[in-house]
C-alpha cells in the first residue's frame, strides 16, 4: 500500500521536474531524514540517519521512479511528512 502510494507520488514528481519547488521533497524516515529530487526520468535520494550515540550516516541514491519507491519504503518513510 505505502510502495503504491509512493510509486503515485513519485510520478507526479517526475512530471513536475521542470516546475521550480514542486519536483523535490523533504520528508522524515526512521531514526532521520531524506531528501528527495525527482529529475524527469530518475529519482534522486539522500538521507540522513543517526545513530543512538549521535553519529550522522549519510546515504545517497538514485534510480528508476519503482527503484526509488522501493528504497523509500525500506527507509521507512513517513507519508505525512512530506513537505514540498
Amino acid at each position: 500500500m505505502v510502495k503504491d502510494e509512493l510509486h503515485k507520488f513519485l510520478l507526479k514528481c517526475n512530471r513536475r521536474h521542470e516546475t521550480p519547488d514542486m519536483h523535490s521533497f523533504k520528508a522524515n524516515i526512521k531514526d532521520g531524514v531524506v531528501f528527495v529530487d525527482c529529475r524527469g526520468f530518475e529519482v534522486y535520494v539522500e538521507s540522513i540517519t543517526y545513530d543512538a550515540a549521535g553519529n550522522e550516516k549519510r546515504t545517497q541514491f538514485a534510480g528508476t521512479t519503482i527503484a526509488a519507491a522501493n528504497r523509500l519504503e525500506m527507509l521507512q518513510i513517513d507519508l505525512d511528512s512530506i513537505e514540498m
